[in-house]
């Protein structure tokens, strides 16, 4: 009996979803240099981004413009959510986790980040 679709990865961290285009975005952990994870909704892989490797957590702008993702636990690297290529990299705040995330009632970054790519510190 089968429950669904195995999903494409070697380990699993975290999924954000893109809803307007279909995906989910999976993040396979830090330390393994392992890529990010791109599948439709039925987990059938779409992409492999090799560029952006050890991901620890992922969070999909309000607008659906950005994916920002925490590399390793000391850079956020932003990237266009429709080509998947990287527009920005940034420092992460020093502190234990760095989680990206744009989501109301979260603070931003540090001062060593723009104020455009908040993260939970």
């Amino acid at each position: 009996m089968s429950v669904g679709t195995q999903l494409p990865v070697d380990d699993l961290r975290t999924i954000e979803l893109d809803e307007a285009r279909g995906r989910l975005h999976i993040a396979q952990g830090v330390g393994g240099g392992l890529p990010l994870v791109v599948t439709d909704l039925s987990g059938r892989l779409l992409n492999r981004v090799t560029a952006v490797a050890d991901i620890s957590n992922l969070v999909l702008s309000d607008d659906g413009r950005i994916l920002h993702a925490a590399q390793g636990f000391n850079r956020i690297i932003a990237l266009d959510a429709a080509t998947l290529t990287i527009i920005a990299s940034y420092p992460a705040p020093p502190g234990p986790t760095c989680t990206p995330s744009n989501r109301p009632g979260r603070k931003s970054a540090g001062s060593s980040t723009p104020a455009s790519v908040p993260a939970v510190c």
